[in-house]
């Protein structure tokens, strides 16, 4: 397989799906990588672009936002009404003056693509990370991108690796605020069942206990209770320590 042609055409699909609302067909996925890949050979193909927010044969609204998302949105579009988008061929040039070391089209470029930033921020909406959050990780994976940028001699190579970064970098603060509520949830687990052992045997006790008590009655171990204790920043009234 010619990988610097497969590369080519996901770029190309990707770009085909941004500008069709996040949505390709099986069609256009068989008519891109007709000379590239078998039809049973596809799949990785779908998957990639399942990982990127991009639906095959089914249109996929944006996710509704809440409120505060909302009002946040509203308020930074608002911000960015102003901005001029860039033609086709002036971003073209702003590009390649990027590459030449124009320090005013690399701030010219960044903010072209703040409204980019905004719409990739809608698709990941709804999954645990205020919209503001995403647009701020966004922002700067973009700057970050226009900042470094070489050998771009295309519009769509900027927008399909633009986008790429952009989401690679949401994706990741998804991620790790996943993995926050995960330890979250675990910590919180902990606390509960000291919490719930130091309550029932302060109703036989009729009165608070200490940790040795509750290590001989409940059968934690004194790491388990103290680090409860600890986690919960002393607020297990019914333990003395």
């Amino acid at each position: 397989m010619n990988e610097e042609l497969f590369n080519s055409k996901i770029k190309e699909l990707v770009k085909k799906g941004r500008d069709n609302h996040n949505l390709v067909y099986s069609a256009d996925v068989e008519e891109f990588f007709k000379d590239i890949l078998p039809k049973d050979k596809l799949e990785a193909v779908y998957e990639y672009l399942k990982a990127k927010n991009i639906s095959v044969d089914e249109y996929e609204e944006e996710p509704e936002l809440n409120s505060e998302d909302t009002d946040y949105l509203g308020l930074y579009m608002e911000e960015l009404k102003n901005v001029e988008e860039l033609s086709e061929a002036e971003k073209l040039r702003v590009i390649l003056e990027v590459q030449n070391g124009d320090s005013d089209s690399t701030k010219l470029l960044i903010k072209s693509c703040l409204k980019n930033v905004t719409d990739i921020a809608k698709l990941y909406a709804g999954q645990g990370v205020l919209i503001e959050d995403l647009i701020g990780e966004g922002n700067v994976a973009l700057t970050l991108f226009v900042s470094s940028l070489e050998q771009i001699t295309s519009t769509e190579d900027f927008d399909a690796d633009m986008a790429r970064a952009v989401m690679d970098a949401m994706e990741e603060i998804i991620a790790e605020s996943e993995e926050c509520k995960k330890r979250d949830s675990k910590v919180e687990a902990k606390v509960n069942k000291v919490y719930d052992a130091a309550k029932k045997l302060k109703e036989d006790l009729r009165r608070n206990v200490t940790v040795d008590e509750l290590v001989n009655e409940s059968g934690l171990t004194q790491k388990a209770v103290l680090d409860a204790v600890r986690l919960s920043a002393g607020n297990i009234e019914e333990i003395d320590t």
